[in-house]
C-alpha cells in the first residue's frame, strides 16, 4: 500500500502539487528553518490525510445519510410518482465535449425515468462552466440523450447557468414559461441536497431522485491516491457550498 501511494503522488494528476510545495520548502530552508519544518510536516501530515483510504467516506456518512431523506430511489415503482418534467442537472464535461462520468450518470438516471413515463419532458440544464468551450454541458447532454434514441421536441435545454443555483433559477424561468411545477430533479447523490433545496427555493414542485454509478458505495480508491483527494474536495465543496447558498440567501 505505501509503495501504491508513492506511486501515486510520484505519477498522478497531483503531481504539480508536492513540486510546488517542495520549491517552497527549498525556499524555507534557507530563510527559516524552524518555520520550513512546520510547514513540511503539516504539509505531509495534509497529503496523508487526504490521500489516504477512508477519508472521503468518513467524511461523506453525514452527506449521505442528509441525501437519503430526500432521495425518492422508488420513484420508478411508484405509480403516483409523476412529474411534468424531468430535470437533468449537468455534472461537468471534458475539453472534447464529452461528459463527464457524473454527467453520463445523471443523463442515464434521467433517461430511464423518462421511458418509465415518469414525465412526458427531459429537460437538460447547464451552461459553459469553460468559456474556451464550444459546447454547453446541457447541449453535449442533448447530443447523448438523442444518440439514445430521445427525441429533440421531448427535451427542453438551459444553457446560460454556470453554478447550481443559476440551474435552479434560469430552470424555473423556462418552466414557468410552459406552466410547469412540478418536476423529478435528477442530480449525484452528493449533490442532491443543496440542488433540491435550491430547486424548490426557485418555486418547483421537486421530487429528488439521485443517479448513483454501479460501484458508488464507496467514495474512495482502496489504496491511497489522488483520486482520494480529488473526494475529499468534492464531498467539502458541498459542506461548504450549502453554508454558503444558506447565507446567501438561495435556499
Amino acid at each position: 500500500m505505501f509503495r501504491q501511494w508513492l506511486k501515486s503522488l510520484a505519477f498522478g494528476a497531483g503531481t504539480v502539487i508536492p513540486l510546488l510545495f517542495l520549491i517552497v520548502i527549498l525556499y524555507l530552508v534557507f530563510r527559516k528553518r524552524q518555520a520550513a519544518g512546520l510547514l513540511a510536516f503539516a504539509g505531509l501530515l495534509a497529503i496523508c490525510l487526504i490521500t489516504f483510504p477512508g477519508t472521503a467516506d468518513l467524511l461523506s456518512r453525514g452527506l449521505l445519510q442528509w441525501s437519503e431523506k430526500w432521495d425518492r430511489p422508488s420513484c420508478l415503482l411508484e405509480p403516483q410518482c409523476q412529474a411534468e418534467a424531468i430535470v437533468v442537472v449537468a455534472g461537468g464535461i471534458t475539453n472534447e465535449a464529452s461528459l463527464s462520468d457524473w454527467s453520463l450518470v445523471r443523463l442515464q438516471k434521467g433517461m430511464e425515468l423518462w421511458h418509465a413515463k415518469k414525465a412526458p419532458l427531459l429537460v437538460l440544464s447547464g451552461g459553459k462552466q469553460n468559456p474556451d468551450f464550444f459546447i454547453s454541458e446541457a447541449e453535449a447532454l442533448a447530443k447523448e440523450a438523442m444518440r439514445f434514441g430521445i427525441p429533440q421536441k421531448a427535451m427542453l435545454l438551459e444553457q446560460t447557468s454556470r453554478n447550481t443555483y443559476e440551474q435552479a433559477q434560469r430552470t424555473s424561468e423556462i418552466l414557468k414559461q410552459h406552466q410547469i411545477k412540478k418536476i423529478v430533479l435528477v442530480t449525484s447523490r452528493f449533490h442532491l441536497p443543496r440542488a433540491a433545496a435550491a430547486f424548490r427555493k426557485a418555486g418547483l414542485e421537486t421530487i429528488p431522485v439521485a443517479a448513483i454509478a454501479k460501484g458508488e458505495e464507496r467514495m474512495t480508491h482502496p489504496f491511497p491516491s489522488w483520486g482520494n483527494a480529488l473526494s475529499v474536495q468534492l464531498i467539502l465543496n458541498e459542506y461548504v457550498g450549502f453554508v454558503v447558498y444558506k447565507f446567501l440567501g438561495w435556499l
